[in-house]
């Protein structure tokens, strides 16, 4: 094993990988990840911890590990989200390769070096990852791989996003050297790696993928945080829309902007119709919102809305749910 003294803000030497873990309240689950990272099979990383001014344990078991292996750098702040935690530990960041793990997920031993073996062997800006779904009970839900979906880039990510293998943080790596100076929106709580992802790759020229599930995501109910933005979420997709027209105006792609525009209006749609939510509040933000406005769909619920027949509009979302209840009930 490699030997890197720490220096001021972290390791004297320049190790391969720089490893970003925000830390909230995770004094259950930070030492199963501290373990998944500690015994990795390729050893030229640097583990940077950001404690987001947890009230339990997590700290105080971060330090511990600080002391006791020179490849962890542990940094407290107050709590200010991990978007703020990400970007602190971009900052300090001096690997080649920037990784980022949840604290309640793990990695597996040989995660690093298949990265490493597929940066070698190829010109990639980027690498995708596979990853295994458990619930919070560690019990594997299913196994999810990224395919090779075209050769170029812009093709690449939409396919990416259309399987659902897009967006995460955790789910992919970057070449240091191509995402200095960006950073993650601090103002929103959703959908912020979906936002750095778009314009990281505005930045890149290749994507590569590793077909192995390396990355373990352990999956949590619907909390907090989902219940905090729900009264904002079509000015969130709002910022994702504008991501894309970057990352798509970048590479003069602009005329696939109309799908991603009614795709964003649709994933609006179903949040709407399942959700208790202030119904004159949402549709009249979404009916402002760009990506509504340069949709391409000929709904109901689009032509309901251009024409602010709002009533037509509950309705439909009723509808839905009387057949959602009657399709539960024909399932028992």
């Amino acid at each position: 094993m490699e030997n890197y003294k720490k220096g001021e803000k972290g390791l004297s030497m320049q190790p391969d990988f720089s490893i970003i873990i925000p830390v909230f309240n995770a004094e259950k689950t930070i030492q199963k990840c501290i373990k998944s990272i500690q015994m990795q099979t390729y050893s030229s990383f640097e583990a940077i911890l950001i404690d987001d001014g947890s009230s339990d344990q997590s700290g105080q078991l971060c330090d511990q590990v600080e002391q006791q292996d020179q490849r962890f750098l542990v940094i407290h702040q107050k709590n200010a989200g991990p978007s703020v935690a990400r970007n602190k530990g971009l900052a300090l960041a001096k690997g080649r390769y920037i990784v980022f793990v949840d604290s309640d997920d793990k990695i597996e031993k040989n995660y690093l070096q298949c990265i490493k073996a597929q940066f070698d062997l190829s010109d990639a800006d980027v690498i995708f990852i596979g990853y295994s779904l458990f619930t919070s009970e560690e019990m594997k839900i299913n196994t999810y791989l990224p395919e090779k979906y075209s050769s170029g880039l812009v093709e690449q990510a939409l396919e990416l996003s259309a399987h659902d293998m897009f967006g995460y943080t955790w789910i992919k790596v970057f070449r240091r050297d191509k995402i200095i100076g960006l950073k993650f929106d601090e103002e929103v709580s959703l959908f912020e790696d979906e936002i750095f992802t778009c314009d990281a790759l505005s930045h890149c020229q290749n994507i590569s993928i590793v077909k192995k599930p390396l990355y373990n995501y352990v999956q949590n109910g619907i909390g907090t945080l989902m219940t905090q933005t729900r009264q904002n979420y079509c000015e969130l997709q709002e910022k994702v829309y504008l991501a894309w027209k970057r990352f798509l105006t970048q590479y003069h792609r602009e005329n696939l902007l109309p799908n991603r525009a009614d795709f964003l209006v649709n994933s609006c749609m179903y949040y709407f119709y399942e959700r208790d939510i202030n119904v004159n509040a949402f549709l009249s933000c979404l009916s402002k919102c760009t990506y509504f406005l340069e949709c391409t769909l000929n709904t109901p619920f689009c032509n309901a809305l251009r024409k602010n027949r709002r009533f037509s509009v509950r309705c439909m979302r009723l509808v839905y749910r009387i057949k959602v209840a009657i399709g539960r009930v024909m399932h028992r």
